[in-house]
C-alpha cells in the first residue's frame, strides 16, 4: 500500500484498507482522542481546581447586643437551651476580658473577672439556604459552643488568646432560616480573662 499523502485526512488514509481494518483504525483513533481529553480534563482540574464558596461575616468580632452573665465554674449548666429565659443576663459588646499583658488585651470592651465561666448568648439571623455556618473564637481560656441548643465544638485553651484559635464548622442540619441561637460558655482558670466571637457563613446570592 502506498505511503498516504500529507495533507490526507482520517477518511482518505483509511480509504485503502479492507472495511475491518477500516473500522479498527478508526477505534484506535477516537480511543486516542478520548484519552487525549479525558487527561486534558483531569489536568485542568488539578490545576485549576474549583474555588471554594466564598464566606461571608454576619456577626464580626468586636461585635455588639450579646446577652451575658457571669456564674462560678459549671454554672447555670442549661443557659444554652433555646427555652432558657436569659431576660436577666446583662446586654454587653465583645471582647469580653480582663486587664493583662496579652496582645488582645487592649481590645476589651466588657469586663469579665478571672476564675470564673461567662455565658454568652446571641441570636443569629441567617436568610434560607445559608450553609458552612463557622464560629470562630479568641478565648482564654476553656470554651465550650452551642448552636441553637447542641453543642457544636470545645477547646481546652492556654496561653493568651488569638483570633480563629479554635473555629467550629456547624453542620447544616442545625442551621435554620431566620433566628439561630449561638451561645458559648468560656472558662476562664485565672490570670486573664478574654473572649470574642466571629461568625461567618455561605449565603445564596
Amino acid at each position: 500500500m502506498a505511503e498516504p499523502r500529507p495533507g490526507l485526512d482520517v477518511a482518505q488514509i483509511c480509504g485503502g484498507l479492507s472495511q475491518a481494518a477500516r473500522e479498527a483504525a478508526m477505534g484506535k483513533i477516537k480511543a486516542g482522542k478520548l484519552r487525549i481529553l479525558v487527561a486534558t480534563f483531569l489536568l485542568a482540574v488539578l490545576l485549576f481546581p474549583a474555588a471554594a464558596p466564598s464566606q461571608t461575616t454576619v456577626v464580626p468580632f468586636g461585635a455588639s447586643d450579646y446577652r451575658y452573665t457571669v456564674v462560678e465554674h459549671g454554672g447555670l449548666p442549661t443557659f444554652q437551651s433555646p427555652a432558657y429565659d436569659a431576660s436577666t443576663f446583662r446586654l454587653g459588646a465583645a471582647p469580653f476580658g480582663s486587664p493583662g499583658f496579652c496582645p488582645l488585651a487592649s481590645t476589651v470592651q466588657t469586663f469579665w473577672p478571672t476564675d470564673s465561666d461567662i455565658l454568652v448568648r446571641r441570636a443569629v439571623a441567617l436568610p434560607a439556604g445559608a450553609s458552612g455556618v463557622r464560629v470562630g473564637l479568641a478565648n482564654d481560656n476553656d470554651i465550650f459552643v452551642y448552636w441553637n441548643g447542641n453543642l457544636v465544638g470545645s477547646q481546652q485553651h492556654g496561653g493568651c488568646a488569638t483570633h480563629d484559635s479554635l473555629v467550629v464548622s456547624v453542620p447544616d442540619a442545625l442551621v435554620q432560616a431566620g433566628s439561630n441561637l449561638l451561645a458559648v460558655r468560656s472558662a476562664d482558670r485565672g490570670s486573664q480573662s478574654f473572649l470574642d466571637i466571629r461568625v461567618s457563613a455561605v449565603l445564596n446570592a
